[in-house]
């Protein structure tokens, strides 16, 4: 790998993360950083001091001009109402472009370059303070977005054409996998995809972007192949690489430019540069100047998820590739096409370990070997017939639906388990050095295995841990460093289930709800589900939520022992007010917990009267965890 290649790549990553606090004039950023990057490109024989040195200009003036060109979005807050361009996505949100800045949408059911009219709830955009947590807001943040919509309703302002596939029995993944709409794919198919470890392909990708340019490159070198019958005997034999840019660049250019198009785009441009110099294309420096030129088309991507995924993905086939080369020289041609695929496969899997264990902690085992299915049927078969239908080719829609039948049947043989590595920062980019080693499997297992090793280690006595999720509570009490209890678990679904795996928590010895809100208790399923919990402690309001009951059926279901207002276990005393004209909140569970003389106290979302009326069956306590997230009704003087 070309030394000042991965000096220049580096370094400008790191500017674009970090390099935003300089004020200097745009032009001359942009000179200095072109200067730069072309002076580490083209002096090769520089030493590495003086490339990283070069590299560095490079990377702080492109990260600075990066930041200091966004335009910043308004900040809003409440019901409101915008219009504007859809004009990209980011990380699982859509990007209007209005009159007054950019701001991020979700829940809208649209694509870039649509133009419409929303009305929503607004907040400002909040990036979590944990600092194990991977978080989009930060990322949103630094890409001048200042306010998340969520839309309640929408209106297009432009004539968007119904879907081709509107007669389909698989119009959601059609839409999805063929025209990069965001159609909502039925619960049962998105689980599919996640277990067989093939969700990326709803993702338009590298895949899309090079099966258009081979679409191409074959439209006009067969144009050349004529040209050479009357004219030329080599015809004109730029036109394939002519044909091969232009259809990848039109249909990125449709999608808007996503990172994994973005990203493919590059690496064909170049690959196709190398093919009409003649000279054979290096995997590794092409990857670093894609990587290179994409921060530099896009620096306000690179803190995306996509961003990482689709580089991190595309370093770990190439690593993988190049580490089974001699084994499959000496094969016949089968095997060593299935050996190169399955490498593809396993290798694409293993690059994105660090944000699978980081970011979704799913793993799934058999990914390697369905995508070995999967990927040739929707590459050769339901994207090409796909775009042949949309159209309006004859007969082309009976072979999309017949080959989407079997797809979905083909992944009904392959589903199995998902694993939930989890990691923190530290351990994510262990995992991301690590692609590095994957040639040498011992060194590559010895720190992938230490970098998912990194947990918490159990503390002694009594330890209060507070999760940040936002409006809400969640409050992990570890005793003694073997009993744990969970009280509460905030407003999202998987959030704290996600930090306590990255913590290393494996078992609870108690699950606590401290009374019937979604803010309190939204999390708790997800945690019932997938950690051994040894009780479900449940307050006692009458008639239960919906949420409250499924808690106790899944409970059931599983044979977890579930109480009311009575806690199983000796360090924990529990006291609850059951008059029921007092409210939900001031009939919360208020928790003590003990061990070793020191207490803590939490409180839920009791208010003044209930602490009024709870007073004198509270003991001193070392620790408080004030009450309604420090309401100005709540945790009194008293």
């Amino acid at each position: 790998m070309p030394t000042h290649l991965v000096f220049v790549a580096l370094s400008v990553l790191t500017g674009a993360w970090m390099a935003d606090e300089v004020l200097v004039s745009l032009p001359t950023l942009l000179g200095l950083g072109f200067a730069s990057a072309l002076g580490g490109l083209l002096l090769a024989r520089t030493s590495q001091l003086q490339a990283l040195l070069l590299c560095c200009i490079c990377a702080f003036c492109t990260g600075a001009a990066a930041t200091k060109s966004m335009p910043i979005g308004p900040e809003l807050e409440g019901w409101t109402h915008t219009q504007g361009e859809i004009v990209q996505r980011h990380d699982g949100w859509l990007i209007l472009r209005g009159s007054s800045g950019p701001l991020a949408l979700s829940g809208l059911q649209a694509h870039v370059g649509d133009k419409v009219a929303v009305f929503g709830t607004a907040r400002p955009l909040l990036s979590s303070k944990n600092a194990s947590t991977w978080s989009r807001e930060r990322g949103a943040f630094d890409a001048g977005i200042r306010t998340v919509l969520q839309v309640k309703r929408q209106a297009s302002l432009d004539s968007q054409a119904p879907s081709p596939f509107a007669h389909s029995a698989h119009q959601a993944f059609l839409d999805r996998i063929v025209l990069g709409r965001p159609t909502p794919l039925p619960e049962a198919e998105e689980e599919l995809l996640k277990r067989t470890g093939t969700r990326h392909l709803l993702a338009l990708s590298g895949l899309h972007v090079g099966l258009m340019s081979a679409l191409g490159a074959l439209a006009l070198g067969g144009i050349g192949r004529l040209i050479a019958l009357f004219w030329r005997p080599r015809g004109l034999f730029f036109l394939p690489a002519i044909g091969g840019c232009t259809s990848a660049f039109l249909y990125a250019s449709n999608a808007g430019f996503p990172t994994s198009t973005l990203r493919a785009l590059c690496v064909l441009i170049l690959g196709w540069c190398c093919w009409l110099a003649g000279r054979k294309a290096q995997p590794w420096r092409i990857f670093c100047l894609a990587l290179i030129f994409s921060v530099l088309l896009a620096p306000q991507r690179v803190k995306t998820l996509s961003f990482g995924l689709s580089f991190c993905a595309a370093a770990g086939v190439i690593q993988s590739f190049s580490w089974t080369r001699g084994m499959a020289s000496s094969l016949h041609p089968v095997p060593r096409w299935l050996l190169r695929s399955l490498a593809v496969s396993l290798g694409a899997q293993l690059g994105t370990l660090a944000w699978s264990a980081w970011v979704f902690q799913e793993f799934p085992v058999v990914g390697a070997f369905s995508n070995l299915v999967a990927v040739p049927l929707v590459g050769f078969l339901i994207l090409p017939a796909g775009l042949l239908s949309a159209l309006g080719v004859p007969g082309a829609s009976s072979v999309t639906e017949m080959s989407c039948d079997l797809f979905w049947t083909s992944l009904s043989f392959m589903e199995g388990p998902v694993l939930h590595p989890a990691v923190g920062p530290i351990g994510a980019l262990g995992l991301v050095l690590s692609i590095l080693l994957m040639q040498r499997p011992s060194a590559w297992l010895s720190v992938v295995g230490l970098s998912l090793g990194l947990k918490t280690a159990p503390t002694q006595g009594l330890t209060s841990t507070h999760f940040d999720v936002g409006q809400g509570d969640a409050s992990l009490v570890e005793i003694a460093g073997h009993t744990r209890v969970l009280i509460d678990a905030g407003p999202r679904q998987n959030q704290v289930l996600h930090a306590l795996r990255r913590r290393g928590v494996r078992r609870l010895d108690a699950l606590l709800l401290s009374h019937d809100h979604l803010d309190h208790s939204a999390g708790m399923l997800a945690v019932l589900r997938e950690i051994p919990v040894g009780c479900l402690l449940l307050p006692d309001p009458e008639p239960l939520s919906p949420v409250a009951q499924e808690l106790a059926r899944e409970a059931q279901r599983r044979g977890i022992a579930s109480c009311k207002r009575k806690s199983p276990l000796p360090s924990l005393r529990t006291v609850q007010l059951s008059d029921p004209s007092l409210g939900i909140n001031n009939r919360s569970l208020v928790v003590e917990v003990h061990h070793q003389g020191r207490s803590f106290l939490y409180t839920g979302d009791l208010e003044k009267t209930g602490e009024q009326l709870i007073l004198d069956q509270l003991l001193p306590v070392d620790g408080l965890k004030i009450a309604h997230h420090g309401s100005r009704g709540s945790t009194t003087k008293e």
